[in-house]
């Protein structure tokens, strides 16, 4: 994106903001639009541990390093147009001064000049204003399945989303981000005191299969995604909301377990692409514990598929300390497993999918000034397997890296400073 579409961008928000308000106005003469600012940031300093870069012939290791970089940062607007119909937009600016050789998930650089780039953006109307029932999301949006795909990065308790949220993004939306354009229709309802259900169920037309990432090609599938969540106890939030976080810092006593699945038909790519999954999230006074796992299955010509599983688990406890601060000890566990044996490896990657296995363990503490304020200090273990592939296959996101090629992926230890509005 160059300087003028940053600019188209910036000014977009401006007519969106001046736009909303003119039509609430000409369109109600008691409900006024309302707007209010997203703002966040995430900034790590890193010092990686044993990175090895593949020459062609072999792997060797480049220089430990340290490097500091923004990993995130948000700008956007969000609000209500009418009492029924509410709208965020949210633009995303990431990967500033990262290093590619440090052992860091993510792509490259984002450049001399950093670019903006688009991070959601949609319309959502409740259908019945005295029912949390029927709510349908329309526009640039992740897809509701996997509990760490849709969660907000700033509301992890780990130094680093979980990174088997990519693993299951690129499967199915084809890009890292995992947005893709679509329709949902969601909902919550209290069954009884004790139990609450939820649900979402979208169609979304992600485009990564052919033409340069602009087209599913000749032959034409929609993805369906659904999920049904079951909440025992406290709901995570008390109305229909797809905006989740991990920690309540004791305000919630409850669990929540689901499951989800999706499926797309036959395209240039493959010949149909899905997953199922389940995913979970309790919360008991100052204890948290979520997860997900998903069972991810592509096919292709005769004989040729590929099947592979990827999750994490993840715990915290927050102790309460003096003026509303908390000390949050947590550890990690991401776990991917793909094809290991040679056809299957050479079918995975035929097929764009990933193939052999790896692992990472990250274990530390969280020093929160306000929920919305947060200091961590981490160590993160990481590993791979590349069963029978020879040397120099880009099989995962641990064997491979954006603007180098094939690595073996480094621990690294970080510290990282959270700041939302």
């Amino acid at each position: 994106m160059d300087i003028l579409n940053t600019r188209g961008i910036l000014l977009g928000l401006f007519i969106f903001y001046v736009g909303t308000n003119v039509t609430g106005q000409e369109s109600s003469a008691t409900f006024k639009p309302t707007i209010q600012p997203i703002v966040a940031w995430q900034i790590w300093s890193t010092y990686t541990i044993g990175q090895e870069v593949f020459d062609g012939t072999s792997y060797n290791k480049v220089d430990d390093r340290f490097n500091t970089q923004i990993r995130r940062s948000r700008f956007g607007v969000k609000g209500h147009l009418f009492p029924e119909i509410s709208y965020q937009l949210n633009i995303a600016l990431d990967f500033i001064g990262r290093d590619v050789l440090s052992g860091t998930f993510g792509s490259s650089n984002n450049g001399a000049f950093p670019t903006f780039g688009l991070w959601n953006a949609y319309l959502r109307w409740k259908i019945d204003a005295g029912s949390d029932l029927w709510h349908i999301t329309l526009g640039y949006t992740p897809l509701n399945i996997g509990r760490e795909n849709f969660t907000g990065a700033m509301a992890s308790i780990s130094f680093e989303k979980s990174w088997s949220q990519n693993t299951h993004r690129r499967h199915l939306a084809g890009i890292g981000p995992g947005r893709a354009m679509g329709l949902n229709l969601g909902g919550q309802i209290p069954v009884d005191n004790l139990i609450t259900l939820s649900y979402d169920v979208g169609i979304y037309n992600p485009l990564f299969q052919a033409l340069s990432n602009n087209s599913t090609g000749y032959k034409n599938a929609l993805l369906t995604v659904g999920r049904l969540a079951f909440h025992v106890g406290d709901p995570e939030s008390t109305s229909y909301s797809t905006s989740h976080k991990v920690n309540y810092f004791g305000e919630r006593n409850g669990v929540t377990i689901a499951v989800a699945g999706a499926y797309q038909g036959e395209t240039d790519l493959f010949k149909e692409n899905s997953a199922v999954g389940i995913d979970w999230l309790g919360n008991w006074k100052t204890v948290s514990i979520d997860g997900d796992w998903l069972w991810l299955h592509r096919e292709g010509g005769p004989g040729s598929e590929s099947n592979s599983q990827v999750g994490y688990l993840r715990l915290g406890y927050s102790q309460p300390l003096h003026s509303g601060h908390f000390l949050e000890p947590t550890i990690t566990f991401t776990r991917f497993e793909g094809a290991l044996d040679a056809q299957g490896i050479d079918e995975a990657l035929a097929l764009q999918t990933d193939a052999g296995a790896s692992q990472n363990i990250d274990v530390g503490v969280n020093y929160y000034f306000s929920p919305k304020l947060k200091l961590s200090f981490h160590y993160t273990f990481l590993e791979g397997d590349q069963g029978e592939a020879e040397d120099g296959l880009l099989l995962n996101p641990y064997f491979s890296q954006g603007g180098v090629g094939a690595i073996k992926r480094g621990d690294f230890v970080g510290v990282e400073i959270v700041a939302s509005l």
